[in-house]
């Protein structure tokens, strides 16, 4: 199978293409953006031809929400735009576009966890920017695969997770929101995930559209936090931080121009009952992306 997989120096697509990249069956051509011009139809048009890949799996995405917030235009042509491109360049060779997106479509009000016929309402630029993104994909083309995702977690780069080890290491106290529920989905466990769907005995049987892609249960961002503490304090890395205070809050205190929901709970039953595998709790996969970012840094 030739997969052609876009952002693959981001958060995402680094692992990905790494999770990817183990196995034989897959012909993979690894893109950043600077191999075409992401505003220009023509150009994305082109790149596609000239690569005649089996399957598009798309990492692109601009995800700060401040910068989202504060500059629309780079947020809808990323998010929107780019992904309306791609799925009209895909249409006359029918080649299936894979693409990830967020609970920031909703609103966070709603008591239960979100499934994927619940109506969108997002209450932030990044949000609207992604859900437009969703929808050009779903109308443009029949072949697509929308996985929703919530809280992305990583071994590299800047997530909740790196901020909040940045904290500790300061061994002073800080505050966390104890409001906003939702599940960490690592990097590492969308690539298992992806890397057993793409496959040609599991992906002919795949439905094609929208699916909730997080693990089993769900935590507060305060109670995550205290996990990672507890898990470095456990283990003694980058030294002992026993003193260190984490205090909750809630979100409506903190001082930002982007409103976040506060219910990220996405039901992935759709997923499970599709998947061949189980899926199990997050905290299985955050303790595994805990070890592949001590390795990083040296500690294992």
């Amino acid at each position: 199978m030739k997969i052609l997989l876009l952002g693959v120096n981001g958060k995402l697509g680094t692992d990905l293409y790494s999770h990817l990249s183990q196995f034989v069956e897959f012909d993979i051509t690894p893109s950043t953006r600077k191999d075409f011009n992401l505003y220009d139809y023509k150009s994305i048009k082109e790149f596609l031809n000239n690569v005649c890949p089996d399957i598009v799996i798309n990492c692109i995405a601009a995800t700060n929400l401040y910068e989202c917030e504060s500059n629309n235009e780079l947020a809808f042509s990323v998010n929107a735009n780019f992904v309306k491109y791609l799925a009209r360049a895909s249409i006359k060779d029918e080649i299936p576009i894979i693409h990830f997106s967020t609970e920031h479509i909703f609103d966070g009000n709603k008591l239960t966890p979100y499934i994927e016929t619940d109506s969108p309402n997002p209450i932030n630029i990044y949000g609207i920017s992604k859900l437009y993104g969703e929808k050009f994909l779903s109308e443009i083309t029949p072949k697509f695969y929308i996985f929703r995702i919530s809280w992305l977690t990583c071994k590299n780069g800047t997530s909740f997770f790196s901020r909040i080890i940045e904290n500790i290491k300061k061994n002073e106290e800080f505050n966390v929101v104890n409001d906003q529920l939702g599940a960490p989905v690592t990097t590492l466990f969308i690539a298992e995930i992806i890397t057993k769907i793409i496959r040609k005995d599991i992906i002919s049987s795949f439905d094609y559209g929208t699916y909730h892609m997080t693990p089993m249960g769900y935590i507060s961002r305060y109670l995550l936090a205290k996990f990672i503490l507890n898990r470095l304090n456990r283990d003694k890395f980058f030294g002992n931080y026993s003193k260190v205070k984490i205090q909750p809050i809630t979100t409506e205190l903190i001082k930002s121009n982007v409103r976040y929901p506060l219910n990220c709970i996405l039901n992935s039953n759709k997923l499970i009952k599709a998947y061949p595998d189980k899926i199990k709790s997050w905290d299985y996969y955050f303790n595994l992306n805990i070890e592949e970012y001590l390795k990083v840094y040296g500690k294992y």
